[in-house]
């Protein structure tokens, strides 16, 4: 599972207190993105953050919640 965080079609950079909250597996990180690797399914994923709006005139707190429940690649790309 690999996660990527955007902002305006670019990697999000703004990003504060990112945390990812799941019930099996292993967190890892490669280059911008953050990943867990050896899980079990149906899996579930709870992703919090704040990030900046485009301006950078206003933070909003994000939650993202997903249960995964079929093996595979999957890549969830997430635009602020």
């Amino acid at each position: 599972i690999r996660v990527k965080l955007m902002k305006g079609g670019q990697d999000n950079t703004t990003v504060e207190d990112f945390s990812m909250a799941y019930d099996s597996g292993s967190e890892y990180r490669n280059g911008n993105y953050f990943g867990i690797e050896n899980v079990k399914f149906p899996l579930d994923v709870k992703l919090t953050y704040r990030s900046w709006n485009y301006m950078m005139t206003a933070q909003y707190n994000v939650i993202f919640e997903i249960v995964i429940n079929e093996p595979g690649s999957w890549n969830i790309v997430l635009n602020n």
